[in-house]
């Protein structure tokens, strides 16, 4: 009897749950808009090995920026990246400014790491102009 497709069925199987169950991040929402400061958050989809407390998220280097092919300057070091975990159910990625973001779009490379894995995820903000609907119209 050869065992060999048994073994191979065995290992997809493994590869597979393993993949299903990977730490990652979600669909990133932003609250602000252009010439606000930002704030914006992305849901911490945790695997079923790691608590929240094993999550470390900040700002990749300028290094892996580079690498990633996203240019970085002094506009990234304004933008403050925490784990918010004030909602039992969901831990969020925050993104937070004290200024004013005045640029359309920020293209940002974020480092997620835990004691077993760590990736990096490049993400573009793209930034509406501020909602007037109060202001009077002009014709």
């Amino acid at each position: 009897m050869n065992s060999m497709p048994l073994l191979v069925a065995s290992v997809l199987a493994f590869t597979l749950s393993l993949q299903a169950h990977a730490l990652g991040l979600g669909k990133l929402t932003i609250e602000s808009s252009l010439s606000q400061p930002l704030s914006a958050n992305m849901p911490i989809k945790l695997s079923g090995t790691e608590t929240i407390e094993d999550v470390r998220v900040s700002l990749a280097s300028q290094e892996i920026f580079k690498a990633m092919g996203v240019d970085y300057n002094f506009e990234h070091a304004k933008v403050a990246v925490a784990v918010d975990t004030t909602n039992p159910k969901q831990a969020f990625v925050t993104f937070t400014t004290k200024q004013p973001v005045n640029e359309p779009f920020i293209q940002l490379v974020v480092n997620v790491k835990t004691p077993t894995q760590q990736f990096n995820r490049s993400l573009t903000l793209l930034l509406d102009a501020p909602n007037n609907d109060d202001a009077p119209s002009v014709f």
